[in-house]
């Protein structure tokens, strides 16, 4: 599985400024991508981010978190022929490592050059601040996107569900005034797309079932009161992805158009 290609801009300069988001391109060296999973990416990288990298509190992640501040993206192909995958990160904390890396990606001999991973994108806090109130949002799932309550998944998206993990990721950052979706009026007025089982990893296979999510569109809208809230939501979610497993490679979420208050 591959997903599209970001596009090319001038890399930012991270500086001394407060980040919300950090995407980090990385090259991989494979013979055939098309064998690399992303539970094989998350397998690799997991570890070597760890432990570079610590959360708010100073402490290097839990290895089993279910929230570990970043998302990995399915390999996708650059304009220059190289394979890459991105490295969206909700923390300053959470760093790539600086040396190659050598591994095993389905099967075959592989390089991660994280010593020439670039930043592509990156959000600041101001940035947040400034986004102005949208009637909708869409977004794309690029890879399954899942709910989870206990070993059984749920793959048809719900607007409270997804609003709900937006939140986390809010919160994770340090944005406030959290907002109780489960009370506001929210709806989907497009979906678009399939269901789609995933391959979880090696360590839960004989622990829970097969996950399942939903690999498409999705245009939300929210009364209001709750535009601006809503359009931050899910510009932090093109950084830390939507719904569980995140990390593992599903729920990458790419923004897809707004639709401002009073626009087309």
């Amino acid at each position: 599985m591959t997903a599209t290609a970001p596009a090319t801009e001038e890399p930012p300069t991270l500086g001394q400024n407060r980040f919300a988001g950090v995407e980090w391109q990385v090259v991989v060296d494979v013979a055939d991508p098309a064998r690399v999973e992303p539970r094989h990416l998350h397998a690799v990288t997991s570890v070597a981010i760890e432990q570079v990298s610590c959360d708010s509190s100073g402490q290097p992640p839990a290895h089993r978190a279910p929230d570990k501040g970043y998302a990995i993206s399915p390999l996708w192909m650059g304009e220059d022929g190289q394979t890459r995958f991105s490295l969206c990160t909700l923390s300053a904390g959470i760093q790539p490592p600086v040396r190659s890396q050598r591994a095993t990606l389905g099967g075959q001999r592989a390089t991660l050059d994280w010593s020439g991973a670039v930043v592509s994108r990156a959000l600041t806090m101001g940035d947040l601040q400034r986004l102005p109130a949208v009637l909708s949002v869409k977004v794309r799932f690029e890879t399954p996107m899942t709910r989870r309550r206990g070993n059984d998944y749920f793959p048809s998206p719900h607007e409270t569900s997804v609003l709900e993990s937006w939140e986390r990721l809010a919160g994770r950052v340090g944005l406030s005034d959290r907002v109780g979706w489960s009370k506001v009026p929210a709806r989907f007025v497009h979906l678009a797309g399939e269901t789609m089982q995933w391959s979880p990893p090696q360590r839960a296979r004989a622990k829970s079932r097969r996950p399942i999510g939903f690999i498409g569109e999705a245009e939300l809208t929210v009364p209001a009161d709750y535009g601006q809230r809503l359009h931050q939501l899910a510009v932090l979610a093109t950084y830390g992805g939507t719904g569980a497993h995140t990390t593992y490679g599903m729920g990458f979420t790419t923004l897809l158009n707004v639709v401002e208050r009073g626009g087309a």
